[in-house]
């Protein structure tokens, strides 16, 4: 039997829940033991002094009193929830396991201690009974917003996302501005490759906690992924500053960087991020690919084998080293260090996909069983790997003569890629039309004479797939010339400007706003740009194929530059633009009937540049490439005015970096298997042709 307390004592404990109620802790436990030691074992206050020294942080002497509580009223489920939360906040989840589950037994249907319970299950990684817990709260409690939320992690770490998505989602509906939610929710979707939703989550996480480096890191990575570039960098970069001692906000950033070009940038952030994690093999792979994009190869091959010194089993250190061979033409390393690769990951898509690049596919080839396999297995890959991999099959059988087979997976292969890519058709649209518009004979009339005079920059342009690369390696084996590959520099320099001068339009309206000093400035820094990736050379090429767009810009910003336009017949172009994986996707290129109408606007805008630019550049016919390489040779080193010289007939033999598609093609003398290859798919060319009119050939 309890002795009643003193009206005093009774006056004193209801002082001491007051203070405890308003966080005045310690005043609180000092009235509880100002009452203990009158009254030794008052169990009132000894529960009010555990949960005023438990708010306080004093853990241990929390503890003690909750413990001394419990000797006089064991069956008290409240203390024993207390002792748990105590045993949780001294990171002993096993305790805290056992005081919840004797709550449990006085008080079998209290909601918050069957998801405290939770907790302390997930932090000991018993998940199945976590998730247990978890809906036995919610069942007490149907709107149990924390304990709907919680279930939601706990289905993603069982690998149960699409669950988890809809735990996340009901726990929204109920309470919407809830970070960790929708960040987890960013989480599951970003596991399903639903980019799109997944971009949605972080930019609402983002927004209710703007303090979260880890929302901001998350939200870039997925921009990135969504090919939204200059977004991702705002991320990152925000990511970057709250958190600058976080290695992967920098790593991340400096992919970035170096996707758009700004290989100065990504050096940097590169440079942080390996200061950080030094071992972190990752950050070695982009610093290898950075220093590739500045011709630095030597150094690139360095940093790519420094990641496999540092994990020699990992497979895309591995297989970055052998992708740095592969762009030198060292064939035979390239495949050592792939097979390396597979053997150690057989299970693994990746290595398969690398070692279907160093040779061309035959009957009864070994490759082909294991890369049919991961077919059975595609709904567990990524949008991007069944891509890839279909790419990749659809040339096998295209190397093999099985051309209705190759096509089947050709159309599988783009129909993924166009499964994250935005309607962009319309500014395309816009775009040739207002260049068309305003690049006139009287607009480079007004400008003659303005821009940079240097000579250094030979530009080869023309549609992807159209004999840039074979063009540019033919004229890169001359002894005055390095070939940069497609680099980004002239769109970064017309940027750097724009923003220095505070010029708002875009591309290509701004061209009409550049004074004669800006336009020599954007010159003289594009110079400036492309002779940091090539110091001390005479001559250096620009393959960057996009700049058919910007040949209205070259005569005005860079007047003495060489141009050299590539291209092909129409339906080869466009069958070899859809038939190949391109590392950055072409909105346009992934559906025959719209990839036939960009054709027909390209082809339009190359008329308009001879109409107002006569004579300007040099026009190179594919087909008369391969069917007379010297002749065609020697026209195009003639028109770079350069003088002749017998090594440009053996690029081949070129060791310098290509990173394209024709990766291995320039390693091998000219052939002309390619010309007239869109027969070989006829019959499966209907939109393209109609699309493409009276450009395509009679068939």
């Amino acid at each position: 039997m309890q002795i009643p307390l003193a009206p005093e004592t009774m006056t004193r404990l209801r002082q001491a829940e007051q203070l405890l109620r308003t966080g005045q802790f310690n005043a609180a436990a000092g009235i509880a033991r100002e009452v203990l030691a009158r009254s030794p074992g008052t169990a009132p206050a000894l529960q009010l002094l555990g949960m005023a020294l438990a708010q306080a942080g004093d853990l241990e002497g929390a503890e003690d009193a909750m413990h001394r509580y419990l000797e006089r009223n064991p069956k008290a489920a409240g203390a024993h929830s207390i002792l748990g939360n105590i045993a949780m906040l001294k990171k002993d989840p096993a305790a805290a396991e056992t005081s919840y589950r004797q709550a449990l037994r006085v008080m079998p249907n209290h909601a918050e201690t069957h998801f405290n319970l939770a907790l302390a299950l997930k932090a000991q990684e018993k998940l199945i009974e976590a998730g247990a817990a978890l809906n036995k709260a919610i069942a007490l409690k149907p709107d149990y917003v924390e304990a709907i939320t919680q279930s939601g992690t706990v289905l993603m770490a069982l690998n149960n996302r699409a669950a988890a998505v809809e735990a996340f989602q009901r726990s929204l509906s109920l309470r919407d501005n809830q970070f960790e939610a929708h960040y987890n929710l960013g989480l599951a979707l970003y596991r399903l490759d639903r980019l799109e939703d997944a971009k949605l989550s972080f930019a609402r996480a983002a927004s209710l906690n703007d303090r979260s480096a880890e929302a901001f890191l998350a939200l870039g990575r997925t921009l990135n992924e969504l090919g939204r570039r200059t977004l991702a960098t705002s991320a990152l970069a925000r990511a970057a500053a709250l958190a600058p001692d976080n290695a992967e906000a920098h790593g991340l950033l400096a992919s970035v960087f170096l996707a758009d070009g700004w290989t100065k940038a990504a050096m940097d952030e590169i440079g942080k991020a390996i200061a950080l994690a030094p071992n972190n093999e990752h950050y070695h792979m982009v610093h290898g690919r950075i220093l590739g994009e500045l011709n630095r190869l030597e150094e690139a091959e360095a940093a790519n084998r420094r990641a496999v010194d540092i994990a020699p089993e990992s497979m895309e250190a591995l297989g970055a080293l052998g992708r740095s061979y592969l762009t030198v033409g060292r064939m035979e390393d390239a495949k050592a260090v792939f097979q390396k690769a597979l053997a150690l990951h057989i299970d693994d898509i990746h290595p398969h996909l690398d070692m279907a690049r160093v040779e061309k596919f035959k009957p009864g080839d070994p490759r082909l069983g294991p890369l049919e396999s991961f077919l059975a297995q595609e709904e567990w890959l990524t949008t991007r790997d069944r891509a890839a991999l279909n790419y990749t099959l659809g040339r096998a059988y295209d190397e093999m003569g099985d051309f209705d087979r190759a096509f089947a997976h050709f159309e599988k292969a783009n129909a993924a890629q166009r499964e994250h890519q935005p309607d962009t058709e319309a500014a395309d649209v816009a775009w040739f039309e207002s260049a068309k518009r305003i690049f006139t004979p009287e607009f480079f009339i007004a400008r003659a004479g303005s821009g940079s005079q240097s000579r250094v920059p030979i530009f080869v342009l023309g549609m992807p797939r159209s004999g840039t690369t074979l063009t540019e390696q033919i004229i890169s084996s001359h002894p005055m010339v390095r070939g940069a590959g497609e680099v980004q520099d002239l769109e970064i320099a017309t940027r750097i400007v724009r923003h220095r001068h505070q010029l708002k339009t875009e591309m290509p309206e701004v061209t009409a706003e550049f004074s004669a000093d800006q336009l020599r400035e954007l010159g003289d820094t594009y110079v400036a740009r492309l002779q940091d990736r090539a110091p001390g050379s005479e001559r250096i090429t620009d393959k960057l194929l996009g700049n058919y767009n910007r040949i209205g810009l070259i005569q005005v910003a860079l007047p003495n530059a060489v141009i050299i336009h590539c291209r092909r017949n129409p339906v080869d172009n466009c069958v070899s633009i859809y038939t190949n994986h391109f590392v950055e996707s072409l909105e346009h290129a992934n559906d025959l009937a719209r990839l036939g109408r960009y054709y027909r606007r390209y082809h339009a805008l190359m008329a308009h540049w001879r109409s107002v630019l006569p004579g300007r550049f040099l026009d190179v016919q594919y087909e008369d490439t391969v069917r007379d390489t010297e002749a065609i040779a020697r026209q195009v080193i003639a028109w770079c005015g350069l003088e002749w010289d017998p090594r440009c007939l053996d690029f081949q033999k070129n060791a310098r970096r290509v990173a394209t598609l024709s990766i291995t093609q320039v390693r091998q003398p000219v052939y002309t298997s390619s010309v007239e290859r869109w027969r070989n798919y006829e019959k499966h060319l209907g939109p393209l042709l109609d699309a493409l009119g009276d450009l395509a050939p009679a068939t």
